[in-house]
């Protein structure tokens, strides 16, 4: 089964086109790599495909389902996550307050004042899986501002723009080893 399918992307502004008739393939299990120079069109093509920019042309399914047109939104509540290339952490909160932030997102809490108590527990948990998997629990009280920098995580499927840009080839190999399991 194919997770992601990008058929013939091109985006253009203006006269400039970003990106040109790209195709790609990820089936379930697999993970892809986009690499290529500064200005060749990398950080654009992960606006596409999450949904931040509709491409000019070309198509953009994921689960089988036409998404093209998706708002990026609306693609979280398929299950679809981004991560940037400007980690965006909140300095005074814990390591389990930024990634519960970031589950209760993944969940659809993001716009509502408060959630029940048995989806708080479904919260509470997903946290402590990702804790578990990205190594992270023995550090979950530490504010994150006194952490080094590190991988952003969570969702169902990742899609990671430079993220490895500041890790060295080891720990880029542990973070997608990991990432593979989230």
């Amino acid at each position: 089964m194919t997770v992601l399918e990008v058929k013939n992307a091109t985006k253009r502004f203006g006269s400039l086109i970003a990106v040109r008739d790209v195709s790609l393939s990820v089936p379930k299990g697999e993970l892809r790599a986009i690499i290529g120079p500064n200005g060749a069109g990398k950080t654009t093509f992960f606006n596409l495909i999450s949904g931040f920019f509709p491409p000019s042309s070309g198509a953009i399914e994921f689960d089988g389902r036409d998404i093209t047109q998706l708002a990026a939104h609306k693609r979280v509540g398929l299950g679809m996550a981004r991560t940037f290339q400007i980690t965006e952490i909140f300095p005074e909160l814990t390591v389990f307050e930024n990634v519960r932030i970031g589950a209760e997102v993944a969940g659809g809490y993001c716009l509502r004042p408060w959630i029940s108590e048995s989806e708080k527990s479904g919260v509470e948990t997903r946290v402590e899986e990702i804790l578990k998997l990205t190594g992270l629990q023995s550090k979950l009280n530490r504010l994150v501002g006194e952490l080094a920098h590190g991988s952003a995580v969570g969702g169902n499927r990742h899609g990671a723009d430079a993220q490895t840009a500041s890790f060295a080839a080891r720990r880029a190999d542990c973070w997608y080893g990991r990432s593979r399991n989230l």
